[in-house]
């Protein structure tokens, strides 16, 4: 089988299926073997699962938050608001473009008011940005499906992240 094939198969449980046939999804991807790097990815509909196989990597850990912990907003909206009331609260926030398929672009990270105008700068008028407080877990969040994605030979194995 396909890597791809592997990859939408195991991404493919049964909750995952389940909720994206109701809301989106913001999925988190940590590469096996990556030094902690990470990738970002929005899935809107239970076909992007495709798109998503498309992009993950062998070995990663894939987790969908389906929450509204992070949120999907048009750039300026409420982005400024959300940014503020995240850091008030002592938590670092992410904010990343949505501009294309089902990858998040231009990840930010950010802790400080000061970073904010800064961040602006940078993002387009009507864009959709994904914005929220990182890490997205809290004791509201409930369970959040994690897949780990097979290795280019189709085993399942464990790595570092």
């Amino acid at each position: 089988m396909e890597f791809r094939q592997c990859a939408l198969q195991a991404l493919s449980v049964p909750a995952v299926v389940k909720e994206l046939r109701e809301r989106h999804a913001v999925v988190l991807e940590q590469l096996a073997n990556g030094g902690g790097a990470t990738n970002w990815y929005v899935c809107k509909h239970l076909k992007d699962l495709e798109r998503l196989a498309a992009e993950v990597r062998p070995g990663s850990i894939v987790t969908f938050f389906f929450k509204e912990q992070l949120k999907l907003e048009v750039f300026p909206g409420r982005i400024r608001a959300i940014i503020e009331a995240t850091i008030k609260h002592g938590t670092d926030c992410i904010v990343g473009s949505v501009r294309s398929g089902v990858r998040v672009e231009n990840i930010e990270y950010i802790d400080y008011p000061e970073e904010i105008d800064e961040l602006f700068d940078s993002l387009q008028t009507g864009e959709t940005i994904l914005v929220g407080p990182f890490p997205p877990f809290s004791s509201e969040s409930g369970s959040v499906p994690m897949v780990t994605i097979p290795d280019e030979d189709g085993v399942v194995r464990d790595h570092a992240y």
